[in-house]
């Protein structure tokens, strides 16, 4: 079974994902990577040249490709789309990486590579509409703020729930 690493933008995805993967002798993908090796592109260019429908639909094709036993680094609104929500319950576990909005916004703020987080009241908005989604995950790992500059107690902290629970139904 896998582990889908879900979340918001700026909520270590990519980062806690590579260790939690290690930590489990696991492959690792980060899917935004996955898309933008498979398009030739960065995640800008696509969503200036092609639009988030398009960029969307490369997500899911990254989604379908992932093989078993891997942890799986979701981009931001993968979890939105119902069809990619019934691959990742068929196939794993959905872990929603909660973490305070302010410390998303922090992280977040100068990444020139997310097209959506350019404008701080969009990103709350999104956030909001999102986190209803989010939460309806299989696991919800909360981090406190004062995680936030502390990557190894992070994932520390995701690897310490994930054993208490899902791991051991895998």
């Amino acid at each position: 079974m896998n582990l889908y690493l879900n979340g918001f933008m700026g909520s270590g995805k990519s980062s806690l994902g590579l260790q939690l993967a290690q930590a489990l002798g696991r492959t690792f993908v980060d899917l935004d990577a996955a898309i933008v090796a498979n398009a030739g592109r960065s995640i800008p260019e696509i969503f200036n040249q092609w639009g988030e429908a398009r960029f969307r639909e490369l997500e899911t094709l990254a989604l379908q490709s992932v093989g078993s036993d891997w942890v799986v680094a979701l981009g931001g609104g993968t979890w939105l789309k119902a069809d990619n929500r019934a691959l990742m319950a068929r196939s794993g576990k959905v872990i929603y990486l909660d973490w305070p909005l302010p410390v998303l916004l922090a992280r977040v703020r100068q990444d020139a590579n997310r097209p959506l987080a350019v404008n701080p009241l969009q990103s709350v908005s999104l956030f909001l509409k999102r986190k209803v989604y989010y939460q309806q995950s299989d696991c919800i790992v909360s981090f406190p703020a004062c995680f936030h500059a502390r990557p190894i107690q992070s994932g520390a902290r995701l690897l310490e729930v994930l054993r208490a629970g899902i791991l051991k139904e895998l």
